[in-house]
């Protein structure tokens, strides 16, 4: 033993020689080019002239993205090991270079970048279909986009502008979400300042990736052409200027209309100016209204006040100032004060409505002047016109004009007759009502029945007329009854009939009811459709809570109501699958069609029952209809207490291994003296390299024991010191924090070695004799004492 100790040690100081000759190196491969959320693993060689123990670890920007395995070393002089490094940029990292640091800390230390290229991946193809488009102000114009996800990932994009000119409005939505390799469309919609004066605009639309570096712009060019939003009809139609010729002796009042031809709704304030661009009097001419506020493509009626003026001609200019677009619009307006003419239409017939038919009406031309005239006379029904007809007038004279109102379907009709002559125009505006005298509709539903059983339903008569009506109701059914057959329904009124029977027999896949008036007939054709067997004799049921919470050692009453959704009476019985402990309150329930009845059904989990639990029940009538009724348990802990601190924990060494490390496998005992059962997920004693054998999620009821194995794995030539070890179980009730004094010194030197090179004594192995008495020689055995007291602690 003497000379395989000096050999040991003539090992132990050529390898702390050579330590001191060369440093720890790793030889490797330092480069990796990825996509973002690949993975690419490379193999590194670590080589320590030191023996000792080396932790293996990844810092610096990038090193959450490096995994390493194994992250502990243990290494004698001048021996090497193999790490792993699996590389996973983040599905969201920005692309670009990243440098995280390899380290390698112990008894010799290294430290080098490892350079990380990340290629991006989130790629995509942005278009729009117009670059360059001309617009007015205030106009609305609609470009459209198209976003390709070319990459492999759901990405969401942001949508902005740059450059945009004051007072522009571009709508594109703000943000975009695209599945991988999917293409998206959206609108860019683009509205020029009202104010914007004629040229070329440009801006850009940008898109850029939520999460990471990849973007894209377009540029759009916008052309802006100039735009008259008004016109004043009635004064100026189709002309930039009017000579009006007016009576110089009495006041006039002249009516027009400004139409807002623009995309915007506007505000117009008028003004008449003179010659030196001064406001006219009022005396001689204004409007009834300064402003006008018009929607868009909307006219509005105004009103010329000229007032009596000295014979001649006075030139004016007549102003429209755009509030929406700033900007200011002028007329010419040449008035000539002269003898002129008094023209008036009046309505004479004074009738209001009808029924849908020809109504001639009569109309009084007048003129009030001195001179005769000739008058274009137009009947206009809404804006649409009618009929014209030219009339002459001779002064202080009137003439008859007839109009034949001549309606194409129900309802009020807005017209106006309007007389123009080469000074101005009168009109007759009048509502006239045409009525849908006679009009009905008859409903109703399509019938779905069980052969041999009642068929009932409704139908609707509408009258939509404004006439009362008389109808005789019939079916070409002669197994159906109608009540009533006979109705009357007044104007807007309604009347249902009920329409019943057996359907016994032989039934026809339609039938017709028909609705018989002196004014004509109306029919509807009902659909019969046979339903089958399952659905004439189904049933339905409704759990009026899909998930329970219910208390260990307790108990909850949940309804379930249970309908009967056929034609027949039904016996449906209910039972239990899982789990056992429900009740019900009626296990056989009779019901006729359309019959609910509420069951209480009880659920009651017994001692040790904690958790999420999916219950079953089934419910099944006599037609053999069977349904699965799912109910969500919850199971809180109730009055089955928590596990506190009543959990033991008893231990003893079973084991020793001596191979090139030393393993002692202890035997553990988990004792659960609660008042309530529990699952196991895990036990571990976090301070040591340990490996733990035990049936993992294990329920311990209540006052009963569990098993586990711990190997504890220790270094070449430690010493198996007695010592506290803590030791974590993670329960469902919690977790569990145990202190256990292991006595390892008692192990036995006589155990098999095992593991790597089977069950086998050491002179059986032969060739490996002398490494494993050098190992022997360096470790401290341990003896396995198993009559020995097994210590308990409690938390």
């Amino acid at each position: 033993m003497g000379k395989l100790f000096q050999a040991s040690f003539f090992v132990l100081a050529i390898l702390l020689t050579l330590s001191f000759v060369s440093a720890l190196s790793v030889s490797g491969p330092f480069f990796a080019a990825s996509g973002q959320c690949e993975t690419t693993m490379q193999k590194y060689s670590v080589c320590a002239t030191i023996p000792g123990t080396y932790s293996v670890s990844a810092a610096g920007s990038g090193s959450s993205w490096v995994s390493l395995a194994p992250t502990s070393l243990n290494l004698s002089g001048g021996s090497c090991a193999d790490v792993f490094a699996f590389i996973t940029p983040d599905c969201y990292a920005s692309s670009g270079t990243y440098a995280p640091r390899f380290i390698v800390s112990g008894a010799e230390d290294y430290n080098a970048p490892i350079t990380i290229e990340i290629n991006q991946a989130h790629t995509f193809d942005f278009s729009i279909s117009d670059s360059s488009i001309v617009s007015a102000p205030c106009v609305e114009n609609v470009i459209n986009a198209t976003l390709k996800n070319t990459g492999k990932f759901k990405d969401e994009f942001v949508i902005s502008q740059s450059s945009l000119p004051a007072g522009w409005n571009v709508s594109s939505g703000s943000k975009i979400l695209v599945d991988p390799y999917a293409q998206a469309s959206f609108q860019i919609k683009i509205t020029p300042a009202c104010s914007a004066n004629s040229g070329n605009y440009t801006f850009s639309i940008n898109l850029a990736n939520t999460r990471t570096n990849a973007s894209a712009s377009k540029q759009i060019s916008v052309g802006v052409e100039g735009i008259i939003p008004l016109s004043v009809s009635g004064l100026f139609d189709k002309k930039s200027s009017l000579d009006m010729s007016l009576c110089r002796d009495t006041a006039d009042v002249r009516h027009f209309d400004v139409n807002n031809f623009s995309a915007v709704n506007d505000t117009f304030s008028f003004y008449l100016l003179d010659a030196n661009n001064n406001l006219v009097p009022s005396s001689v001419a204004s409007f009834d209204k300064a402003s006008v506020s018009v929607a868009s493509g909307k006219s509005v009626d105004l009103n010329l006040l000229i007032g009596k003026n000295a014979a001649g001609i006075v030139p004016l200019t007549f102003r429209a100032h755009s509030l929406a677009f700033d900007k200011n619009y002028d007329s010419l307006l040449n008035i000539n004060f002269e003898n002129c003419y008094a023209l008036s239409i009046l309505r004479e017939s004074n009738d209001a409505n009808s029924c849908v038919a020809k109504s001639e009406q009569r109309f009084i031309l007048t003129n009030g002047g001195t001179k005769a005239f000739d008058s274009n006379v137009s009947l206009f029904a809404g804006a649409g016109l009618v009929e014209s007809k030219s009339v002459s007038v001779n002064p202080q004279s009137s003439s008859e004009v007839y109009f034949t109102l001549n309606p194409v379907s129900a309802g009020s009709v807005a017209y106006r007759v309007v007389a123009e002559t080469f000074f101005g125009e009168a009109a007759a505006d009048f509502n006239y009502l045409f009525e849908n005298c006679y009009s009905s509709i008859i409903e109703s539903q399509n019938v779905e029945y069980c052969k041999n059983s009642a068929v009932d339903f409704n139908a609707t008569i509408t009258n939509t007329g404004t006439k009362a009506q008389e109808f005789t109701i019939a079916t070409d059914a002669p197994w159906l009854n109608v009540i009533p057959d006979k109705i009357t329904i007044l104007p807007a009124g309604a009347q249902s009939i009920n329409i019943n029977g057996v359907a016994a027999g032989s039934i026809a896949k339609t039938y017709t009811i028909k609705a018989i008036s002196t004014e004509g007939t109306l029919s509807k054709t009902i659909s019969f459709t046979a339903l089958a067997e399952n659905n004439c004799r189904d049933f339905s049921y409704a759990v009026t809570s899909d998930v329970v919470d219910v208390n260990c050692g307790g108990g909850k009453i949940v309804d379930l109501n249970l309908t009967n959704a056929g034609a027949f009476d039904t016996n449906i019985s209910l039972s239990k699958v899982f789990p056992q402990w429900v009740s019900f309150s009626e296990e056989k329930v009779t019901l006729s069609p359309a019959q609910t009845k509420t069951i209480f059904v009880y659920f009651s989990p017994p001692s040790g029952t904690i958790g999420k639990i999916s219950g079953l029940l089934a419910a099944k009538n006599d037609a053999n209809i069977s349904k699965d009724i799912n109910v969500s348990l919850n199971v809180l802990l109730g009055s089955c207490s928590a596990i506190s601190a009543d959990g033991n924990l008893d231990n003893s060494v079973s084991g020793i291994k001596t191979i090139s490390r030393k393993e002692v496998t202890i035997d553990f005992i988990l004792s659960n003296d609660s008042n309530s059962g529990y699952n196991v997920y895990d036990i571990n004693a976090p301070d040591y390299n340990v490996a733990v054998d035990f049936n993992k999620g294990v329920f311990v009821d209540a006052n009963t024991s569990l098993g586990a194995k711990i190997t504890f794995r220790f270094a070449e030539g430690a010493d198996l010191v007695d010592q506290n070890v803590l030791v974590t179980i993670k329960t469902s009730a919690g977790d569990l924090n145990k202190v256990v004094f292991v006595k390892f010194s008692e192990a036995s030197t006589q155990m098999p070695i095992t593991g790597f090179f089977g069950a086998a004594s050491v002179t059986a192995i032969g060739g490996l004799l002398v490494i494993l008495l050098i190992v022997l020689a360096l470790l401290a055995l341990a003896k396995v004492n198993t009559n020995s007291k097994k210590p308990k602690l409690r938390k």
